[in-house]
């Protein structure tokens, strides 16, 4: 039996799966039918929880030159007051060409193998693994893999080929995406930053270089004459005047390309030993860094349970808690993201509903909801253990709670490293984990805030699994370690 993981699609699910299997010591390869990274993705933006995810795993302290934070939360274009909601929730501004520069690096690093112009053509798979056909360099052949995952995007060949329906929706709309030369005297009258106009749509421009800026034209409840044509500078001057009124002066495009508005869900995240992660499961209009964020998040929960079944150690029914969890929570972004492309339309269809949602931001408890929901913080998994009611029970650990004087608990994070957090300053839970310290590691820590608990079990994708209140005995966390970390030996 292999023992290897094939990953189709050096996008950043597929990129930052290979950096987690290499974490947890599993040999992978990536493919990819591109002779190298594409050379203007789309993403412009990471939410919160992609940033600390990126942090944990000490993928960020590559990317600090490239980040701008971005000190302010939106909802289709209505901005929410950033003191009504903690700074833990705030975005930055990252082009998705340095995410996925940083990532592929890490994973080579990592000795990850990546396969340019290999292309998927064949999914066949039993109970032992699944044998992918190959093509590269005008000559097929077939490999063998414990596990597929389709990283390949919303067309994803993977999905088809494994025999995964999908269901697929799509609004009337007409974007324009590109970077375009022009200095700040050229763009007078244009807004720099985020704007919705009552045309219908939504209009960015954000500096991504000197006399650089990255433009977006987003036009809802109507089709492009012509989807297939090239984009040309008229028409992105055209559509800048159509939707703010004003006029893009002399300016020079460096590539211009087509958007679209659609949705498309995968019936099942797994068939068999083939997974499917990012857009292949999931494709949603780019709002708010959220594409970005189900795509990394997929690869962190997916990766280190993969690691488990191949080290042997996973419990039963590990592999099946990748989609119990990550569904409901992509079900959320799907509601949260289809709620704001409604109230982009025109002034006429939605400016009834802007006006109600203007009045509603005015209120912390709805900046604060609609701030975890666009940050990814407020995620929250069942884990079936310990104390559901505790608000860190199932949440992703906040950046900056916990600390430890000697450096293991940072260490451990960046390492993929599941974490019992003993936090009492009598070591009261040193040891707990024996059986388990294969796969666990047991620092000593304290917390920055108080948390009501004495230690926290803390999954590698940065999930509180189990938290230690004054109810919970020794016991219980054996059955937490357990339950997620195999049997005790």
């Amino acid at each position: 039996m292999s023992a290897r993981v094939a990953v189709a699609g050096a996008g950043p699910a597929g990129l930052m799966l290979a950096c987690e299997l290499r974490l947890a010591g599993v040999e992978t390869v990536v493919f990819d039918r591109l002779p190298d990274r594409r050379p203007h993705p789309p993403g412009i933006g990471l939410n919160a929880a992609s940033v600390e995810l990126l942090a944990r795993r000490g993928l960020l302290d590559t990317l600090r030159e490239h980040v701008m934070p971005l000190p302010v939360l939106q909802f289709a274009m209505m901005m929410l007051d950033n003191t009504r909601y903690p700074e833990r929730d705030q975005p930055v501004v990252l082009l998705q060409s340095h995410l996925e520069a940083a990532l592929q690096a890490r994973a080579l690093e990592l000795g990850a193998e990546i396969r340019r112009q290999h292309e998927v053509t064949s999914v066949a798979q039993d109970d032992d693994g699944v044998t992918v056909g190959l093509s590269a360099a005008g000559e097929s052949r077939q490999e063998r893999f414990r596990f597929l995952v389709g990283c390949d995007g919303a067309d994803s060949t993977v999905r088809r080929r494994a025999g995964i329906g999908a269901t697929s929706a799509s609004v009337p709309f007409r974007g324009i995406t590109g970077e375009v030369e022009v200095s700040f005297a050229d763009l007078v009258g244009l807004p720099i930053g985020g704007a919705y106009f009552p045309a219908g749509g939504q209009w960015m421009c954000l500096p991504v270089g000197p006399d650089v800026f990255r433009i977006t034209t987003s036009e809802f409840g109507i089709e492009p004459d012509d989807a297939a044509a090239p984009v040309t500078m008229d028409e992105l001057r055209s559509a800048v005047a159509r939707l703010t009124g004003g006029a893009l002066g002399a300016s020079r495009p460096r590539w211009l390309e087509r958007t679209g508005c659609r949705l498309v869900r995968a019936d099942s995240h797994r068939h068999g030993n083939v997974f499917l992660a990012g857009d292949a499961a999931t494709l949603i209009f780019p709002l708010n860094g959220l594409a970005l964020n189900n795509a990394l998040h997929d690869a962190a929960n997916l990766g280190w349970k993969l690691g488990a079944v191949i080290a042997g150690w996973a419990p039963s029914g590990l592999l099946d808690t990748y989609a119990t969890e990550r569904g409901p929570a992509q079900d959320r972004v799907v509601r949260a993201v289809d709620a704001q492309v409604r109230l982009c339309h025109a002034e006429t269809e939605a400016g009834g509903l802007r006006g109600l949602f203007t009045e509603l931001l005015a209120l912390d408890e709805v900046s604060q909801h609609l701030a975890g929901m666009l940050s990814g913080n407020d995620v929250r998994y069942d884990m079936g253990t310990g104390p559901a009611e505790h608000p860190l029970q199932g949440a992703i650990l906040p950046p900056g709670l916990l600390k430890s004087t000697d450096g293991a608990l940072e260490q451990a994070m960046r390492a993929g490293r599941p974490i019992l957090a003993d936090l009492t300053e009598s070591g009261t839970w040193d040891g707990a984990t024996t059986g388990w310290a294969d796969r666990v590691r047991t620092v000593a820590a304290r917390a920055e805030d108080d948390t009501g608990a004495g230690a926290l079990l803390v999954r590698p994708d940065g999930h509180v699994a189990w938290v230690a209140t004054p109810e919970q005995s020794p016991e219980d966390l054996r059955t937490a370690l357990a339950r997620w970390f195999g049997r005790q030996v």
